[in-house]
Parts: structure tokens; sequence; C-alpha cells
């Protein structure tokens, strides 16, 4: 299996990708590469970020996202994230 096949089954990834496309208007990316190097900026991050929450029902902060601004980062921070019916920074 190969290394793109295998991040295909991960929960998110397509997910993920879909929303970036959607957001972006293109798909020349990896999941390793960069949101900002490849042309978004803070609000399409916000808008990346919302779609997440109304597709998912998950919260994945701002701060997670650029940390690590990547396909896989953000997959990752899904995994991680709140309920988004719960405010952020409570558990």
């Amino acid at each position: 299996m190969s290394e793109t096949e295998r991040k295909d089954q991960i929960p998110g990834t397509e997910l993920v990708r879909g929303i970036w496309v959607d957001v972006l208007g293109g798909d020349d990316f990896t999941d390793d590469e960069s949101f900002f190097e490849i042309g978004g900026d803070s609000f399409a991050a916000l808008r990346v970020l919302d779609q997440i929450r109304r597709q998912t029902g998950v919260r994945v902060s701002l701060l997670a996202f650029v940390d690590d601004p990547t396909v896989a980062g953000l997959r990752s921070a899904l995994t991680a994230g709140q309920p988004a019916d719960r405010p952020a920074g409570l558990t």
C-alpha cells in the first residue's frame, strides 16, 4: 500500500482535502504542503475551520491549524478537537 493510499484510509483526510479544494479553488497540493504557502490566508483558514465544524460537529482551534497548516496536521487536529457544542477552552 502506498503512502497516499494509507493516508486516504485515515478518517478525515478526504474531508479535509475536499474543504481545502472548496476554499482554495483548486486541488494542486499535497497532504504535507502548508495551507499558507499554497495561497491560503487567515480569512480562508477561518472558512476551512467553519466548514469542518459544520460538517463534523468538531471545533478545531485556529491555533491548532496555524501550528501545523497541512492536510495531515489538520486531520490530526480534527481527531483531537472538541465537540462544537462545547465552549472553547472547556473540557
